[in-house]
């Protein structure tokens, strides 16, 4: 097997586990060893946090609360 066939066979191999393991950066809302399934969104005027999960059709948003039951705003 030539070089190009070996480079694309293991860019490829490559591609399927990153697209399995999930790319997407982790954030807080995460448990030490996996993904918690939702995304993390701080709103860029009020600094307030979001937790959103799902996607365009279905999707959920509520904010953020800590301990106290008062939204988390940085």
């Amino acid at each position: 097997m030539n070089r190009w066939a070996t480079f694309l066979i293991v860019a490829f191999i490559a591609a399927v586990l990153l697209a399995l393991t999930g790319c997407a950066p982790r954030d807080d809302t995460d448990p030490p060893n996996s993904r918690s399934g939702m995304g993390l969104r701080t709103d860029a005027l009020t600094g307030c946090q979001y937790l959103t999960y799902g996607t365009v059709y279905g999707a959920a948003i509520t904010p953020r609360m800590d301990r106290d039951g008062k939204q988390v705003c940085k």
